[in-house]
């Protein structure tokens, strides 16, 4: 089945344009914007709030390219932090898998992607199935560097709020100190980015 997908997505992909030199972009779900909201390295990088999973796969294809893969948006850096939407309770199954492969495969063959796999120290079913996709898919993409939350959070539980999802942060308000969850996350990410 995995082999099958992965035909099915190289097939679809257009021609794309090279990857733009120190463009970085970011898609992501919550967590993610609270790194960055709340004092994680941004690295200068374009926010890609455009670039969702959870619509059908023959819609995802087009719209990640668009955002990108094109002529002036091809990003040479892409951190993918969708992980923890395909969570509990969002129903999962072959279909946001396959929308997973779109997504990973959407950047420029030469462009570096960063997977980020969510937490699972609570040992949950479901996001263990996701963080096992995940690592299939970015194991089967060339540049492609994996940055698994769960090792941060097993050394800093304290950094996880209440929920065990989002990160342990105050209310915002302007001026704001950084807050060292959001450090630890953004770090761990451009770390597995300088490994590409």
């Amino acid at each position: 089945m995995l082999g099958l997908v992965l035909a099915v997505v190289t097939a679809c992909q257009t021609v794309k344009a090279p990857p733009v030199p120190n463009r970085n972009a970011i898609a992501g779900d919550s967590v993610i914007w609270q790194g960055i909201l709340y004092g994680g390295e941004l690295r200068n990088a374009d926010v890609e709030n455009k670039v969702a999973p959870g619509t059908v796969a023959a819609n995802s294809l087009p719209r990640v390219e668009q955002d990108v893969a094109g002529a002036t948006t091809s990003a040479s850096t892409w951190v993918f932090a969708y992980g923890q939407n395909y969570a509990e309770p969002n129903p999962y199954g072959e279909t946001q898998k396959a929308d997973l492969f779109r997504l990973l495969y959407a950047p420029h063959a030469n462009s570096c992607v960063v997977v980020v796999l969510p937490d699972n120290t609570r040992n949950s079913t479901h996001v263990a199935q996701v963080r096992k996709d995940l690592q299939t898919i970015a194991a089967t993409r060339a540049h492609t560097q994996v940055a698994d939350w769960s090792l941060v959070v097993a050394v800093h539980p304290e950094y996880l709020a209440a929920d065990r999802v989002h990160l342990n942060v105050p209310p915002w308000e302007e001026g704001i100190a950084p807050q060292a969850p959001a450090q630890a996350f953004m770090n761990m990410v451009w770390e597995a980015a300088d490994r590409c």
